[in-house]
């Protein structure tokens, strides 16, 4: 135990470096005395340890901890928690499980022109071309799917029915706002595949006010893990709740919450 303290310890110390805990702890919203006592005693047990508090420090950390948490090895857990034993895939390409795409199709319809920016591997288009969608698959990485190269958000873009996608985290605030640039002429719909918490903040707000969310479509039950598009391992539920968040440039009326 004293071993996975000090590990957890020297690993959290390395990554918030440089800043201060007052505002690590206002940022990515933990209570200070926790974090404080974790940076200098280390992590307690697992079980006594708030699962939220550490997905919300690991996001402002840009670390994948919160995908970790299943793991029964303490000793690899530890080391691998905030230790960035691997870089971060380029673009956060991470591929989205077909059960996202399939709930979404069957709740919302959308036009026949479909416009997928962040394709990856193609885990979304694939599934909207075996529904008889026209995708347009683009990124700006080389994952063997689509076309390659193109920034969305600086790259003037064809006006499109919809946009379908699950955007990098950081930028999901600009990602919507250029995917709602796209499908205005043609009073279309935009979809994005989001972490829950994403509804959270300052600048977010203001995208919501002034652009209003038709729908949020809830995952009553946790997705399975979005993995690197390398990965050959055993596929484990995620922590994390996702919803579609979903503009339609024709709705009127207050946002409506369901689950799918």
């Amino acid at each position: 135990m004293e071993l996975q303290r000090t590990l957890f310890r020297q690993n959290l110390k390395t990554l918030v470096a440089g800043k201060s805990l007052a505002d690590v702890s206002r940022k990515c919203g933990v209570p200070y005395p926790w974090l404080r006592r974790v940076s200098s005693r280390g992590l307690p047990r697992p079980c006594k340890w708030s699962s939220q508090n550490l997905s919300k420090l690991a996001s402002y950390l840009e670390t994948e901890v919160h995908l970790l948490w299943r793991n029964n090895s303490k000793v690899k857990l530890f080391q691998k928690m905030l230790g960035h034993p691997a870089p971060r895939v380029p673009g956060d390409s991470f591929n989205t499980p077909r059960v996202a795409t399939d709930a979404l199709l069957e709740v919302v319809k959308f036009g026949k022109l479909i416009l997928e920016p962040c394709c990856g591997t193609g885990s979304i288009s694939k599934v909207l071309i075996e529904r008889g969608y026209d995708v347009i698959s683009r990124d700006l990485y080389d994952w063997g799917y689509g076309e390659v190269g193109e920034d969305f958000l600086i790259s003037d873009i064809e006006p499109v029915d919809a946009v379908i996608t699950n955007p990098p985290f950081n930028h999901g605030t600009e990602f919507a706002m250029k995917a709602l640039e796209c499908t205005k002429e043609r009073n279309g719909k935009v979809a994005m595949l989001n972490r829950l918490l994403w509804m959270e903040g300052r600048k977010r707000k203001k995208l919501f006010v002034d652009y209003p969310l038709s729908r949020v479509l809830v995952f009553s039950g946790r997705l399975p893990r979005m993995n690197r598009p390398d990965f050959k391992g055993e596929t484990t539920k995620s922590l994390l709740a996702f919803a579609w968040f979903i503009w339609d440039w024709t709705h009127v009326g207050e946002s409506r919450l369901g689950w799918i």
